[in-house]
C-alpha cells in the first residue's frame, strides 16, 4: 500500500505533488501508529510501577518538593528513603494532593523502581497507565485492521 501511495505521489511524469494529500498520507500512515506506539509503550512502562505503589509495595521514604512547574501538576522534588541509604533528586510525586503542594511541603512516598518518580502509597496512577496502554493497543489494532482492509481492496481492484 506504501508502495502504491509512493507510486502516485512521486512517479516520474505525474501531475504535480498535491500537498496536503502527501501531508495527510504522512500523517495517517506515519505518525498517527508511531504516536499510539508511545502511548503504548508509556502506558507499559509506567503501569508496574504504578501498580506496586497502589498494592503498597516499595522502598518507603520521605519526598520533600523543591517545584511545582504548574498549578495542580506533578511536583518534583527530593526522595530519600526511610533508613537514609537512598535518595533520588530532581523525581516527580505521582498521585499527590494536586494544587496543595508548594515547595517544602513533605509527604510519606514509595520508590517502586520508575526511575522518574515515587508514588504515595495506594494511589490510582496505575489507573492512567492502564488507559494509556489501553488506548494505545487498541488504537494500534485499529489502524492494523484498516492497514488489511485497504490492502485487501487493493488487491482486488476497489
Amino acid at each position: 500500500m506504501a508502495e502504491e501511495l509512493g507510486d502516485r505521489v512521486w512517479a516520474p511524469g505525474s501531475a504535480p505533488v498535491d500537498r496536503e494529500t502527501t501531508a495527510a498520507a504522512v500523517l495517517g500512515w506515519l505518525i498517527v501508529p508511531g504516536l499510539l506506539l508511545l502511548l503504548a509503550v508509556t502506558g507499559a512502562r509506567g503501569i508496574g510501577p504504578a501498580w506496586r505503589a497502589h498494592q503498597g509495595s516499595g522502598t518507603s521514604g520521605v519526598f520533600t518538593v523543591v517545584s511545582c512547574p504548574q498549578k495542580g501538576g506533578c511536583p518534583i522534588g527530593t526522595w530519600t528513603s526511610d533508613d537514609g541509604l537512598r535518595k533520588l533528586s530532581g523525581v516527580h510525586l505521582h498521585d499527590g494532593p494536586g494544587g496543595k503542594t508548594r515547595p517544602g511541603a513533605v509527604f510519606r512516598a514509595l520508590d517502586t523502581g520508575d526511575p522518574d518518580g515515587v508514588y504515595v502509597a495506594h494511589g490510582d496512577a496505575y489507573q492512567f497507565a492502564a488507559f494509556e496502554l489501553g488506548l494505545g493497543a487498541a488504537g494500534l489494532v485499529l489502524w492494523l485492521v484498516l492497514v488489511l482492509v485497504l490492502a485487501r481492496r487493493t488487491r482486488r481492484g476497489r
